[in-house]
């Protein structure tokens, strides 16, 4: 019979099976090749089919997916392979009278469902749809006052995989009880501090309490981090752990899985499809669907419920129910299971029993979606231990054993049952918890469950969450002519309009917030009722933000005058609670008992109560404080047995910072106790924004005296004025007097060069704070910097470090050249003459724009002004060798690109990229926030990629004499000026500047001296025996540093000489003039010449051959770009290199002047390739 289904022709000669509405399944009992076995009365098949059609079923309907994996399990080892071939659904058993006629379809006796039962289960999924369909959007109301609600359908989530396996977590939590029992050491400690010491433990545990503190370990190893959408992990796992923080959306997922469910079965649906833009988030076409497997009956209940029934139950002396047999009573939110219309008892409760009975016929069946939402939240009262085990039990005997086979029915007992296939999914029960992450860790359940993680919502989930959000507040707000086209397109405008807000610069507090679809809620929502604006500033943000929550809690208290709160009796609480917790409770968490008592103590105060004997409305209205806390999601919420947090540290933060301040006499005071602490960085930054908006001129004063504090180390590490800074963003106004004053601190703290040559990190900090102040006053820092560089002859120090700013920060505007020139006497050779360097920069354009090039005042450089205006004589110094000494010597000329510096920068991220991950962890702290985002790695790359040109831009630009160059001014311009007209030649230049009859300055003199030195030959000048010899050696040195970036660009000059004489040079002298050459140039701070000697080696020696690649390998493969297989790969395909060749070079490799050099500061070298690789 196998050679039936075997043949390929089948489906044509079989038409019935090729119809549009296909339903059939054909099995054989081995394949042709294959001997069919007897048993004692059935064939081996026949008996198997059986077998798997005894056990009763919900109804008269059979589902062969499972039919043929039970067929399978029984002919495993038989020595028969059957063959299937299906295609549709689940087909209707009939059965046949001994006539052959058919006595029944779906009877009810058949199958056992009578009318009363599909009107239970119709009222069952009706009464689920009707409590899930819609969700309150809170904040947004209609114009006569009523909360709006939309379809829940639209809400989104994606999921991330948990990275522990069911061994690691049953260890982890015995390691914890270990630690709890060693830390108590048998003390006899009440039961709620015994909580509280197992949460501070699960807080510094493996098993981290919260998605924030358990993600570091995959920053560590992105490699493990493994993410799945929606309907992967619900498709491929049959018991599912959903974990996540509060307002994460675990509950809203249970709900919509709840709800499509019912609306399929209710459409009489056996598959469950939905749109897989609900469950993906990359993708966009809502068109596409996704099949989650088979329709099951969806039984959802709180496990809080069932807690407080087991603890009803137990405390009246009756015997706690079961899961099981708990199944029926649950309700949602109060909202009890009712009969729907079509039954003579509408609107009428369903009776707990009945339900059950319904739940245990799915469940036997196999047909069940069991839903348990808040494993964590038990009360604390509740002992959590009977409850996570009544869930094991639960999910060992109806989910994990039937996972593979699951009992049908068999209707009479004679043959002729014909059965079709159901779908590609598994039959079988499935179940799916939701728990917060930490309360789940201090009590998991037992076995091999899925473990997901509900993660933080990207920027394409949070562009997906807003575009859904706009369009159902403008459907449920839409007046009744606007047709859908409309409502469409404005929900897309201001969903457009949103984003693009939130992804302005100054929104870096909106999008700390965007993290879970409760807080995108709520900026949402702000942004709505602000008709399309979301303040500027984190406070006003935050500010909003807690408002809209406060709302939401105000109108959530019972009406109860006496327990009823004020709006800043709230504030009252949550302030100085909020400072508490920042302060001493490092996880953000406190137990019950203490956030009871510490709400007592802040209300009384704010009523002007007594603490300690509080009055019956004191204690009500504490006792509805906690009562909204622990039912709803608000500004603080449970986050496990008994403990509560704010929902998001920001929130935290922003009430603590109101707290610091809140006491406009001890605000000074209090910020500067807390300054040294990292963790109250945010706080007290968001703390001077406030005193920004609610007392400015307070605002002035507090910071005038943090400033003026003498702290240690105040003159390396001016931690006031950092603080201050750090704050500028979150500042509704900055007054000048604030810029100038912290530009003063920062350029005084730069002076100390002796230690900051040390610390190049705090250099970087420094550096930061002025481009910081350049961004909010750029006038300001200008005056501030002018009036250091005026105090040049008192104060050469502090003129030295300005002008090493300006260099560091790319800061020139034409007043502050004018008083470079002016300080340019007074410079430092300690400090490598940075006075010179900042007026050399100045002058040389910036990403090669000439618009960047510094425009001196008319008149400031006279000699720039002369050869620009007469381009001829521009000439005749180029092409007169000794003139274009001279004139570079004295004016400058030759741009300075800063090549060193560039080729350094590029080394330095070249070498980071292409350690191991493992090495640059060691230095995340020195770059992470310089190379803000998400990834740094990443960030680095991608400057490389394309602005790294920029840094060794100066290798390629053309080394010639510009006047656009010209930097310096002379003595002598007036003289040399007239001399270049009459075109006097250069070596009489001397005689007559001697015959001048002015008196000379030391200067003048100076200049002199260089310009016999220049031209004279220099064994005939006697330098020592000159009157100003130090100020001679000083005006050499500041040439020194003029000519090291042109040195380092004579690159392409030399390798034209150099290949002009490779030809008639015996090779060791080549050799060593090669080497000369490039380690000048390669000393300077550029690269080595191999670049320009590679096109050579087919006319120098062989023997040059494998040093010449050596150094092309160490440059090219390995300390250039962020890949060294791919560098690789293009030097060879490039460069024609034999494998002969390649491994002579790799042998001297270690010699290579590149391979050898430091790169950093951190002194990492270029890692050595090692010859496997080759």
């Amino acid at each position: 019979a196998g050679g039936l289904l075997e043949k390929s022709q089948i489906a044509g000669a079989l038409t019935a099976f090729n119809a549009g509405d296909r339903n059939y399944f054909l099995a054989t009992a081995c394949r042709s090749y294959e001997k069919a076995y007897e048993g004692k009365e059935h064939s081996l098949f026949t008996s198997a089919v059986i077998k798997a059609l005894q056990s009763p079923g919900a109804d008269g309907r059979v589902r062969t997916a499972l039919l043929n994996q039970v067929i399978d399990e029984e002919m495993r080892g038989s020595g028969q392979e059957p063959v299937v071939l299906r295609s549709g659904g689940e087909i209707t058993l009939v059965t046949y009278t001994a006539n052959g006629k058919e006595r029944s379809d779906i009877s009810e006796e058949a199958s056992g469902i009578s009318q009363s039962d599909v009107n239970l289960r119709k009222s069952y999924l009706q009464w689920l749809v009707n409590c899930h369909e819609l969700l309150e959007f809170r904040g947004v109301r209609y114009a006569s006052g009523g909360t709006v609600s939309v379809e829940l359908k639209q809400v989104y989530l994606a999921l991330q995989a948990d990275l522990g396996n069911p061994l690691e977590r049953a260890a982890a939590r015995q390691l914890l009880l270990a630690e709890v029992e060693t830390a108590i050491q048998n003390r006899e400690i009440p039961e709620t501090d015994l909580e509280h010491i197992e949460w501070l433990f699960i807080a510094g545990s493996p098993t981290a309490s919260s998605i924030e503190s358990r993600n570091w370990l995959n920053e560590i190893d992105p490699k493990s981090k493994k993410l799945l959408n929606l309907g992967e992990a619900y498709f491929q796992e049959s018991q599912l752990v959903v974990l996540g923080d509060p307002g994460s959306g675990k509950t809203t997922l249970a709900r919509w899985l709840s709800l499509v469910s019912a609306q399929a079965l209710l459409q009489e649906k056996q598959e469950l499809v939905v749109p897989l833009s609900q469950v993906d988030p990359t993708v966009d076409n809502e068109d596409q669907v996704i099949s989650l497997g088979l329709t099951r009956l969806p039984i959802i209940l709180r496990i809080s419920e069932y807690a407080e029934e087991r603890q009803r139950q137990a405390e009246t002396g009756n015997a706690p129910p079961t899961l099981l047999e708990f199944l029926g009573r649950q309700t949602w939110l109060g909202h009890v299971p009712i009969w729907g219309e079509d039954d003579p008892k509408c609107g009428n409760r369903i009776e707990p029993k009945v339900l059950n009975q319904l739940f245990r016929k799915a469940l036997q069946s196999g047909e069940a979606l069991v839903v348990l939402d808040g494993l964590d939240e038990v009360p604390a009262s509740a002992l959590r231990d009977e409850i996570v085990e009544e869930v094991d039990l639960f999910n060992e005997h109806w989910i994990r054993r039937r996972q593979l086979i699951s009992p049908v029915q068999i209707v009479g007992n004679e043959a002729g049952v014909f059965i079709t296939t159901a779908t590609a999914d598994i039959p079988g029960n499935r179940l799916l918890v939701t728990s917060r992450i930490a309360g789940y860790h201090a009590a998991p359940l037992r076995g091999n469950l899925a473990h997901v993680t509900v993660e933080p919502m990207s920027s394409n989930a949070v562009a997906r969450f807003i575009r859904n959000w706009m369009r159902a507040v403008h459907q449920e707000l839409a007046l009744t002519h606007a047709d859908a086209q409309t409502i469409q397109t404005e929900s897309e405008e201001e969903s457009g309009k949103f984003l693009a807000v939130l992804n302005e610069p100054r929104q870096r507090g909106g999008r700390e917030l965007a993290t879970n679809p409760l807080l995108c809620g709520i900026l949402a929502t702000i942004f709505h009722q602000r008709d399309g604006k979301l303040p500027q500033g984190r406070v006003e943000l935050y500010h909003q933000a807690v408002e809209l929550l406060l709302d939401i809690w105000i109108r959530r208290q019972r009406d109860d005058d006496d327990a009823k709160l004020l709006r800043y009796e709230l504030f009252d609480v949550l302030e100085p609670l909020a400072e508490h917790i920042h302060r001493y409770e490092p996880t953000g968490l406190i137990p019950e008992t203490q956030l009871r008592q510490l709400t007592l103590q802040f209300l009384a105060k704010s009523r002007g109560e007594n603490p300690v004997r509080p009055t019956p409305q004191l204690r009500r209205a504490v006792d509805e404080i906690i009562r909204v806390i622990r039912e709803d999601v608000g500004l603080i919420a449970a986050r496990g047995e008994g403990v509560y947090g704010f929902l998001h540290l920001t929130f935290q933060e922003y009430l603590a910072a109101r707290a610091l301040v809140g006491d406009l006499a001890l605000a000074c005071s209090q910020i500067a106790e807390r300054m040294g602490d990292a963790r109250w960085r945010e706080a007290i930054r968001l703390g001077l924004g406030y005193l920004s908006v609610e007392h400015p001129q307070q605002l002035i004063d507090v910071t005038k005296q943090l400033l003026s504090q003498q702290t240690p180390l105040q003159d390396l590490l001016p931690q006031a004025a950092l603080t201050i800074v750090g704050s500028l963003s979150d500042l509704c106004e900055i007054h000048p007097t604030l810029i100038r004053e912290l530009t003063e601190h920062f350029v005084t703290a730069y002076t100390t060069r002796d230690l900051l040559d040390t610390l190049p990190r705090q250099c970087d900090l420094l550096e930061w704070a002025v481009q910081r102040l350049i961004e909010f006053g750029a006038d300001e820092v200008e005056d501030s910097f002018m009036r250091f560089l005026e105090s040049a002859p008192q104060s050469s120090e502090q003129a030295a470090a300005t002008a090493q700013l300006m260099c560091q920060l790319d800061f020139f505007t034409p007043k502050l050249f004018a008083k470079l020139l002016q300080a340019s006497a007074y410079d430092l050779s300690n400090w490598q003459y940075p006075i010179h360097a900042a007026l050399r920069a100045s002058m040389t354009p910036r990403h090669s724009k000439e618009s960047s090039r510094v425009q001196p005042s008319y008149g400031t450089l006279p000699f720039r002004q002369f050869l620009l205006q007469e381009p001829e004589i521009a000439q005749h110094i180029r092409c007169d060798f000794d003139w274009l000494r001279i004139a570079f010597a004295l004016f400058g000329g030759i741009g300075d690109y800063r090549t060193k510096s560039g080729v350094q920068t590029y080394y330095e991220i070249s070498a980071f990229l292409q350690q191991e991950e493992t090495a640059r962890e060691r230095y995340r702290w020195a770059y992470a926030d310089k190379w803000s985002g998400d990834d740094f790695v990443y960030n680095m790359a991608v400057f490389l990629d394309t602005k790294g040109g920029i840094l060794t831009r100066g290798e390629r630009e053309k080394l010639s004499f510009n006047p656009q160059d010209v930097c310096r001014n002379s003595e002598w311009n007036s003289e040399i000026c007239s001399n270049l007209r009459r075109k006097t030649p250069a070596q009489d230049l001397p005689v007559g500047m001697k015959k001048s009859t002015r008196n000379l300055s030391v200067d003048a003199v100076v200049e002199l001296d260089v310009i016999q030195w220049i031209l004279q030959d220099k064994t005939t000048l006697d330098i020592h025996n000159l009157s100003n010899h130090d100020k001679f050696l000083d005006y050499l040195r500041v040439l020194q540093q003029d000519l090291s970036d042109a040195v380092i660009r004579t690159k392409p000059r030399l390798a034209l000489a150099l290949s002009s004489i490779i030809k008639v040079i015996k090779p060791e002298y080549f050799w060593c003039l090669f080497e000369a050459t490039s380690q000048t140039i390669f000393r300077r701070g550029g690269t080595h010449l191999v670049s320009e000697l590679l096109p050579l080696r087919s006319q120098s020696s062989s023997l040059l051959d494998p040093y010449i690649l050596a150094e092309a390998l160490a440059l090219y493969c390995q300390g250039w770009g962020d890949d060294v297989a791919y560098n690789t790969s293009v030097f060879l395909n490039t460069t024609k290199t034999s494998a002969r060749e390649l491994l002579s070079a790799h042998s001297v490799l270690p010699l290579s002047a590149h391979l050898n050099a430091p790169l950093t500061v951190w002194t990492w070298p270029i890692s050595y390739i090692p010859s496997v690789n080759i």
